[in-house]
């Protein structure tokens, strides 16, 4: 009986951990330019796709990085709030597995993105 008890114990804390938060609770950042600028080897922008750019679409979604702090490269990415068009979201996925970090600065970062018409041009987090 207790070791249905344990069971239920591990799937609890898997559900708790779904919605994005550690087991301890720590919310990754989310840094203004100044402070980016501080940890960031190198961000490319996404690039504002061609077919979205012709039909005027925009959106803004937010994204998790989950960064290995030894190397300072972007393990993994989740989508926490999607753009809302699909061409947006893969252009940012293919885009930020490339950014790269200071080492032993940061293991999490969410990163807000917004893909707003204006004169073509992206806004980037690094210039907010």
């Amino acid at each position: 009986m207790r070791q249905l008890d344990k069971v239920h114990l591990v799937l609890l804390c898997g559900i708790l951990v779904l919605p994005g938060h550690d087991c301890l609770g720590i919310e990754p950042p989310t840094l203004n330019a100044e402070q980016l600028k501080q940890v960031v080897l190198f961000a490319p922008k996404p690039y504002f796709p061609s077919r979205a750019r012709r039909e005027y679409k925009t959106g803004a979604g937010l994204f998790l990085l989950n960064v290995n702090s030894e190397t300072g490269l972007v393990a993994s990415i989740r989508i926490e709030k999607t753009t809302g068009l699909w061409s947006f979201d893969v252009s940012c996925l293919k885009t930020f597995i490339k950014w790269r970090f200071k080492p032993h600065t940061l293991t999490k970062i969410r990163v807000p993105v917004r893909f707003v018409f204006a004169d073509g041009k992206l806004e980037h987090p690094a210039t907010w």
